[in-house]
């Protein structure tokens, strides 16, 4: 909880001024985890989201993107935001939630998309003027 405490500190501190970036991402994915084990750095192997059933059984519910291939999307979805946020064509909560779609399919970490995943929400939002924390 301090790890992530200290991320979601680190949005409402900076606002705006921090960036929609890879290197943002590895940070909050680095304070999230409190610096523990793997924190800020991408899967080294691939991984699959897997659906357990009651009798034991097993299923790939979903395969995500693999682990050489995680940088290079992971760059894409960052130098895609200010673009899609500048052209206006879309509603920008609308262009918030893809992203977050995006990202959660690419599942950049071992550990730790679902937190790193609501962060950039966070920090997405507050970019977006939605941050009244200040007020």
């Amino acid at each position: 909880m301090r790890g992530y405490a200290d991320a979601l500190r680190l949005i409402h501190q900076s606002g705006e001024a921090l960036p929609v970036s890879d290197q943002t991402t590895l940070q909050l994915h680095r304070l999230s985890r409190a610096n523990i084990g793997d924190a800020g750095q991408y899967k080294c192997n691939d991984s699959e989201i897997i659906e357990k059933y009651p009798d034991g059984r097993e299923r790939v519910r979903f395969k995500t993107v693999g682990a050489q291939e995680t940088p290079v999307f992971m760059a894409e979805l960052v130098r895609a935001w200010q673009p899609c946020r500048e052209e206006d064509r879309i509603h920008p909560l609308i262009a918030t939630a893809a992203m977050n779609l995006d990202f959660l399919c690419i599942h950049p970490f071992p550990d730790g998309n679902g937190r790193v995943s609501r962060l950039l929400l966070v920090l997405l939002c507050s970019h977006l003027g939605y941050d009244n924390s200040h007020e």
